[in-house]
């Protein structure tokens, strides 16, 4: 998917999600919901349900098409898959395909550490460069440029 092929319906669907978790971060932070300290937000699903909030499928699905239509140009936060072939959202849909990986590892007896660097092609067809702290955790990439 490029920015060519994302459909009005798509642009529709991402901004509805994100309008919709607008108005749950804002009645969160109206209901005392949100720590003012961390930032965080605990509440009870039944204690939201009146303003539909989307699922994590439906923001993940809005990022895929987010990513789409406009190549992020800052630095941009994904995952690692824990086979180290793609770069995905959190619920694992894919945003690139990793094209060239290097990972190095130290180990001491309470913990190991790795840490590594990628490039990858995107799904708009884009590629970028990154780094990584090892599979399944989140990673950091920029645009290339041309």
């Amino acid at each position: 998917m490029d920015g060519k092929g994302v459909t009005q319906e798509q642009i529709a669907f991402a901004a509805d999600v994100r309008a919709r978790d607008e108005k749950l971060i804002q009645y969160c932070r109206e209901q005392g919901f949100t720590d003012k300290r961390t930032g965080w937000t605990s509440y009870f699903p039944e204690q939201v349900a009146h303003l539909n909030p989307p699922t994590n499928e439906e923001r993940s699905r809005a990022e895929v098409i987010e990513f789409s239509a406009k190549a992020p140009a800052g630095p941009y936060v994904a995952y690692l898959s824990a086979d180290r072939q793609r770069i995905t959202t959190w619920t694992g849909e894919t945003l690139a395909t990793v094209t060239d990986i290097t990972q190095t590892s130290t180990r001491n007896s309470w913990m190991s550490d790795e840490r590594g660097a990628f490039t990858a092609r995107a799904i708009n067809g884009r590629r970028y460069r990154g780094t990584h702290n090892g599979p399944q955790v989140y990673c950091r990439m920029r645009l290339l440029k041309p």
